[in-house]
């Protein structure tokens, strides 16, 4: 379904701007549109060809549901990698500590349920925000956790995005002992909601000693989620060429 929406969205994009580009060179080409009697009409038609195509660009781009938008390209698997980390405390002072240093800010939820093991740090740009979630779930269901991140999360980007005039990234961390279908499940559903809002997921096995990357998919926000990927490689100190599949 999102291949067909992308593919639409292109179409009309290049027929909008194609019709807009020839209006200036019709005319030259037949002098007959420069008479009095036909300038209007012409004028007409041509700025209608033009909304013709350009307003279903807006359309799709700003209005279409999440649900629809949601895809995962179930061929790729998450890039691995091999890292060791003894503990969760271990693991999330590494990426704090990194997160502090670009400026994030930790955000305090009123609850007090599972507030140990949920940390939301959050970074203001201009007219977007970043946010950094990571997690741990001592229990192989992580579902428990993944619900009660979501509550946190989507009340706090309620409160930052009141508007909704911000460009939204949201980078995520489930830390489990052992990797089982639910955690491989959560890495899979990952998903870019829409042309403002951009999501990466990662996780780590302490059994494993190892993170797992998902692979979200490649219809909008390519270079924004490159940056997001990037930020964890580095924080993490992680080469491209340490990673496999």
């Amino acid at each position: 379904m999102i291949k067909k929406i992308e593919t639409i969205i292109k179409i009309c994009t290049v027929l909008s701007f194609l019709a807009f580009v020839l209006g200036f060179f019709i005319p030259e080409i037949f002098p007959i549109f420069y008479t009095d009697k036909m300038t209007d009409i012409y004028v007409a038609i041509w700025i209608g060809m033009v909304f013709f195509f350009g307003i279903p660009v807006i359309i799709l781009s700003c209005t279409i549901p999440n649900s629809v938008l949601k895809k995962w390209s179930k061929t790729e698997k998450p890039d691995k990698a091999d890292i060791n980390f003894s503990n969760f405390d271990e693991l999330h002072l590494k990426l704090s500590t990194k997160l502090i240093q670009e400026e994030y800010q930790l955000y305090e939820p009123d609850t007090e349920h599972q507030k140990n093991k949920i940390f939301i740090y959050y970074k203001n740009h201009g007219i977007s925000v970043s946010y950094y979630v990571i997690m741990y779930s001592d229990n192989e269901e992580v579902k428990i956790i993944l619900n009660e991140t979501s509550n946190i999360l989507e009340q706090f980007i309620k409160e930052k995005s009141e508007w909704r005039n911000y460009t939204i990234s949201v980078s995520s961390m489930l830390c489990v002992n052992k990797v089982s279908s639910s955690f491989y499940k959560h890495l899979n559903d990952t998903s870019v909601t829409s042309m403002r809002e951009y999501e990466l997921r990662a996780g780590y096995s302490f059994g494993g000693k190892t993170l797992y990357i998902g692979i979200p998919p490649k219809d909008f926000g390519i270079v924004q989620i490159k940056k997001m990927r990037n930020f964890l490689l580095k924080a993490l100190n992680i080469s491209n060429e340490n990673l496999r599949k």
